[in-house]
């Protein structure tokens, strides 16, 4: 389980994508020249999911199940099915391996250890919480706050596809790199 990078740069990681919310943020990422992770649930793919613009922009694109249940409350058979049509799901759409796995809400047990070593998959978590989803728009500065105040070398850091995390996501890349800190590239990087 990886909860910090090894190469001490700062990755930046979005759950519970892919969301209507997407393209704004690429286009943030795109403009700061930040590449990211994204932890997606397979029961919101669509046809429209701009996956492409995803992986040729560097991005990679990991596992956050099919319908982003609380593992702790699965018995070993419905995580292993969780896991496996997300898997399955988001291979047949990029053609790439999933490498990458994050489970809902950071809830995980030792079924989860298992299923995850089945299926060939890390499991990655985050040292910085955002707090973007509990935060709304009128709380932005909170959503800065919570990275930039607790972001150090190698931290991983969560954020999710929501409309709070478009407007903190420019000062949250901007105040990691007065900090003196370095973004992490997870297209060169090996899980």
């Amino acid at each position: 389980m990886i909860v910090k990078n090894h190469d001490n740069s700062v990755l930046l990681t979005f759950d519970d994508g892919p969301t209507e919310y997407l393209s704004e943020i690429l286009s943030i990422l795109d403009e700061k020249n930040v590449q990211g992770v994204f932890f997606w649930q397979s029961n919101l793919l669509t046809n429209g999911t701009p996956w492409k613009r995803v992986l040729s922009n560097g991005h990679l694109i990991g596992s956050h199940a099919h319908s982003h249940p609380n593992f702790e409350e699965l018995i070993y058979e419905e995580q292993y099915e969780e896991v496996r049509r997300s898997k399955e799901m988001l291979e047949k759409m990029i053609g790439n391996r999933i490498e990458i796995f994050r489970p809902p809400y950071g809830l995980y047990d030792s079924n989860t250890h298992r299923v995850a070593n089945e299926l060939n998959l890390r499991i990655i978590l985050w040292k910085v919480a955002s707090w973007d989803w509990k935060h709304g728009l009128d709380e932005v500065d909170d959503i800065v706050e919570n990275v930039v105040d607790n972001v150090s070398k190698g931290d991983i850091v969560l954020l999710h596809e929501l409309p709070q995390t478009i407007e903190a996501l420019p000062r949250i890349i901007d105040g990691i790199r007065q900090k003196g800190l370095v973004l992490a590239e997870p297209s060169k990087k090996r899980f």
